[in-house]
């Protein structure tokens, strides 16, 4: 049997690369990038082997010419279509199963550019990184390379922190709309907020807050909705530890009323 929520699980950070799908600057004359989130090809072959097996899957390409118009120059022009189908066997049909897509040729390296594109695509299709939507891209400083740009080194480890707090606000909000699991709340604390942010999840929101608790220690919580928490506000609330599909954890508060 396929095991599609394995192969749908979140991806570590490492193998996680950022490319830069709009360019820009800013009003000091910055240049800047819109940094979208892609799973590395070599991950995703890990993950088909690891999950189905090595020899219950394989991938096949087309490369097929076509025309794209150009306004600019108000012509078409010869260009190219890769396609990629990656078939995976189910027992439970006795035969190969397999989902297609394609892409054009990429700017960097048009031929091996064209054929990856297309295999990460296909791979979507089986849920292989699909979550990626979910994150979506962030603008960041970038820095010229030769015809094209590249990402700012100091800019990467904000990116992963990106990545990874946008992992954990997804999979809270996966828990908090199914009610998967209902722990027996502790008994409430009280908290100091030291600063809240709202973030905002497809149509839905978030709210991140930096509590410090009785005894002086500090915790990053998720609380759902767009909460009203104002810094040094006290609010009573209690705080649930929970773990994340990729092994992580992340903490859920539930704000209560205040006592009478």
């Amino acid at each position: 049997m396929i095991e599609y929520s394995k192969l749908a699980q979140p991806f570590p950070a490492e193998d996680v690369e950022w490319l830069i799908a709009v360019t820009s600057k800013t009003e000091k004359g910055d240049m800047i990038g819109l940094a979208v989130p892609y799973v590395r090809k070599d991950a995703i072959i890990d993950r088909l082997d690891s999950t189905v097996g090595v020899e219950n899957w394989q991938d096949e390409y087309q490369c097929i010419p076509v025309s794209t118009y150009h306004e600019k120059e108000k012509t078409a022009v010869p260009d190219t279509c890769f396609t990629c189908k990656i078939s995976i066997y189910s027992d439970l049909h006795g035969q190969f199963i397999s989902r297609c897509d394609g892409a054009g040729s990429s700017d960097i390296e048009p031929l091996k550019g064209g054929y990856t594109a297309a295999f990460k695509r296909a791979a979507s299709k089986w849920g292989v990184g699909r979550y990626l939507g979910e994150i979506g891209g962030r603008w960041v400083f970038i820095e010229k390379k030769g015809n094209s740009y590249k990402i700012i080194d100091t800019q990467l480890s904000e990116l992963t922190r990106y990545y990874e707090e946008s992992l954990q606000a997804i999979q809270y909000e996966k828990e908090h709309k199914q009610q998967e699991q209902r722990p027996s709340a502790p008994a409430p604390g009280c908290y100091e907020v030291r600063g809240s942010q709202v973030l905002k999840q497809g149509n839905s929101y978030l709210t991140k807050v930096l509590l410090l608790d009785s005894n002086g220690g500090e915790l990053t919580g998720f609380i759902p909705g767009q909460a009203s928490c104002r810094t040094g506000q006290i609010i009573r609330a209690n705080v649930v530890q929970k773990k994340t599909r990729s092994g992580g954890s992340y903490n859920s508060v539930t704000l209560l009323p205040e006592a009478a």
